[in-house]
């Protein structure tokens, strides 16, 4: 699974690998909710957050869970979108 996150200024890097088809290259990432700006006429403006639900390999189609970025193992419930 590869993801970024900073414990004591070094990076964890993980990968997602699909253990079906060993693609390594693309995934789709599915949310399972999302907050975005948006201005009168329905324009998305700005991401705020998102929920990460799981990833499907575009390769064979297989869904991966999301993975976990802090050092409990657990997937954070929220994540906050870049600005």
């Amino acid at each position: 699974m590869k993801t970024l996150a900073s414990t004591k200024n070094k990076p964890i890097m993980k990968r997602l690998i699909c253990s079906d088809c060993g693609n390594t290259r693309r995934f789709i990432e599915v949310m399972a909710e999302e907050a975005h700006l948006v201005d009168g006429n329905l324009n998305y403006i700005h991401l705020f957050e998102a929920i990460v639900d799981h990833y499907v390999c575009c390769e064979c189609g297989k869904s991966l869970q999301a993975p976990s970025l802090n050092k409990t193992g657990k997937t954070p419930s929220r994540q906050r979108a870049a600005a």
